[in-house]
């Protein structure tokens, strides 16, 4: 029964590639792997700009996305939406620590209770947003707002201070689902 199992998952497996090819049937391995794996947070997508209608919850190893001018995803509008990512950040050691982000639309990112970029305006990928904030070792909540309204959607952020080097990207085994 088990063999049968098997070479059935496979032949539905070569059909789905033929299909779909196989960078397409890639892609969803992957993002069903990513909701598997320890570590990350979740995102939340939103038609409207403003956080409006809930539309889909995946997750993410990194505060990082490119959209691109397509769907992000499945549900949602290429344009007009918002996502909200959150999790915990895992601070390793008390220090005062430094965030950049770059967004091509609207964001901003809050460590706790402090909003520490406010970015809430279109196209500032090449200078980008920073702020500091002092944090004691241990477990705080962090949630990251972007909008899209036209165009290309993405964002990144990136962190130092303590024993993180400069130039990090916020990711897992730092960040955890909530």
């Amino acid at each position: 029964m088990k063999k049968q199992l098997f070479a059935l998952a496979i032949v539905a497996i070569f059909f789905l590639v033929l299909l779909w090819g196989v960078d397409y049937l890639g892609f969803w391995l992957y993002r069903g792997l990513e909701e598997l794996l320890p570590g990350g947070v979740r995102v939340t997508f939103y038609e409207g700009t403003d956080f409006e209608k809930r539309v889909c919850v995946r997750s993410s190893r990194a505060l990082v996305a490119g959209y691109g001018t397509g769907k992000p995803a499945l549900g949602v509008p290429a344009d007009g939406y918002s996502v909200r990512f959150t999790g915990i950040l895992q601070v390793p050691e008390t220090a005062e620590y430094f965030f950049f982000m770059q967004s091509l639309q609207g964001a901003k990112l809050y460590i706790g209770d402090h909003l520490v970029i406010d970015n809430w305006k279109p196209d500032n990928w090449i200078t980008g947003a920073h702020g500091s904030v002092c944090l004691t070792n241990g477990a705080h909540s962090v949630r990251l707002d972007l909008y899209k309204e036209t165009g290309e959607g993405a964002v990144r952020v990136k962190w130092t201070g303590g024993p993180i080097p400069p130039n990090t990207l916020m990711k897992a085994p730092y960040l955890k689902k909530e």
